[in-house]
């Protein structure tokens, strides 16, 4: 089994995409495939967080 997750962000002006794939998984139960989508986004919106305060600071 495989788990995966296709989503982007923010909605409605879409930034990031991101596909996650989890191969060879017994169970779903995990969730695994959310919290790594769930982490990629959040490193990516504080990135663009801390790239606009530095460019403020200029």
């Amino acid at each position: 089994m495989n788990l995966t997750f296709v989503g982007y962000a923010p909605y409605d002006n879409p930034e990031i995409a991101i596909s996650v794939v989890i191969p060879w998984l017994s169970s779903d139960k995990s969730k695994i495939n959310l919290h790594i989508a769930d982490e990629v986004f959040d490193a990516y919106f504080k990135m663009k967080t801390k790239k606009g305060e530095e460019n403020e600071e200029l």
